[in-house]
């Protein structure tokens, strides 16, 4: 893991050019599009997705231990863009360099209880999936006092933070202007009117309705976060992802499929085996596409999409940049951005299967 931004390989130009969308700027709930949605347009979907990353729907999570969850998943995959964007939002709430410092390199400061720096432990080990959390992490957690939900979030954070890295580092998204704002020195002169300003703007929770008749992959992690607003935010990304018509419902269910497998998890490859199933795929058939990702039944177009999928379930940054950049060719914007997306999520989802060990 890298501890420092400027020696973290990454590519000096984003795989797609920023393009503004007011239509969505006037619907966004936040009022604004965030920095990322710049490169997301037009895929309404995503934009709406990563906006959800953005805002607050875990509250029994204290912002500031979510903001280290996202610190040590982000550091532990050494994306660029989102590791800067969290070392300057700790900074406007008060956290100084050195301190930053002493908490990339050992999670040991007067800062951190117990029971938080086992929750960041655990987070690290829901991003990395290698191997995957087990039941005896989870009980560790509960014996530190955390509840069913608070686990729940913990690892919601912990998979969307990877979902969100992937999202960034695939499109070689270039620094936030978060870090902007902090390095500015007049901004530094207004630090305690702005830090008042942006701890009410992350504290504020998000609540989301659910999506009625989602039938897709994740089903049983939605049904684990059910009494959470990360729920309904899922949900709502999910069902967007889904549901759109850029790409088939085949060719979702295939990535979710092939990245659930690599990733061991059962659970999320079996949801994804089931919508196969309806797309006329027979259990031989899966056995044999997720054993050799290969299939008479795909086409060209499906077997390029696989084997990009496949290769994201483990984090190398610079190579993960150069794949999407040869997957990339000849393929329009929006379905560029929706696969990726697809399987951003597909991640995301894989690694958050470990809280239905609680149910």
């Amino acid at each position: 893991m890298v501890y420092s931004l400027d020696k973290i390989d990454w590519c000096e130009a984003p795989l797609v050019t920023p393009m503004s969308d007011a239509a969505w700027e006037r619907e966004s709930a936040r009022g604004e599009a965030t920095n990322m949605a710049k490169y997301l347009t037009p895929v309404r979907w995503l934009l709406q997705a990563e906006e959800l990353l953005e805002v607050r729907v875990t509250p029994s999570v204290p912002v500031v231990l979510g903001a280290l969850i996202g610190l040590v998943v982000a550091m532990d995959n050494s994306c660029r863009h989102c590791y800067g964007a969290i070392r300057s939002m700790l900074k406007i709430m008060g956290y100084s360099e050195a301190l930053i410092r002493k908490l990339e390199e050992t999670l040991a400061t007067d800062k951190l209880t117990e029971k938080d720096k086992a929750a960041l432990e655990f987070a690290r080990k829901v991003s990395r999936s290698a191997p995957r959390p087990s039941e005896s992490d989870l009980q560790e957690l509960m014996a530190v006092g955390f509840s069913a939900i608070e686990i729940a979030e913990i690892v919601y954070l912990a998979g969307t933070e990877a979902c969100g890295n992937r999202l960034a580092t695939l499109l070689a998204l270039p620094p936030d202007p978060l870090e902007e704002v902090e390095a500015n020195w007049f901004t530094k002169l207004k630090r305690p009117f702005t830090r008042k300003d942006f701890r009410e703007s992350v504290s504020r929770v998000f609540s989301v309705p659910y999506p009625a008749g989602y039938s897709g992959p994740g089903r049983g992690i939605l049904e684990a976060l059910k009494g959470s607003p990360a729920c309904g935010a899922l949900a709502t990304a999910l069902s967007g992802a889904w549901n759109s018509t850029l790409t088939t419902q085949r060719v979702k269910a295939l990535i979710f499929a092939v990245v659930a497998h690599g990733l061991s998890c059962d659970a999320c490859e079996a949801e994804a085996a089931q919508a196969l199933r309806g797309e006329g795929w027979t259990d031989a058939e899966i056995k044999q596409l997720l054993t050799y990702l290969a299939s008479e039944k795909l086409d060209p177009f499906e077997l390029r999409v696989l084997r990009f999928a496949r290769e994201t379930v483990r984090y190398q940054t610079r190579r993960l940049q150069q794949l999407a950049q040869d997957f990339a060719r000849g393929l329009e914007r929006d379905v560029l951005l929706e696969i990726i997306g697809l399987v951003a999520y597909a991640n995301g989802l894989a690694r958050m299967s470990i809280m239905l060990h609680r149910c």
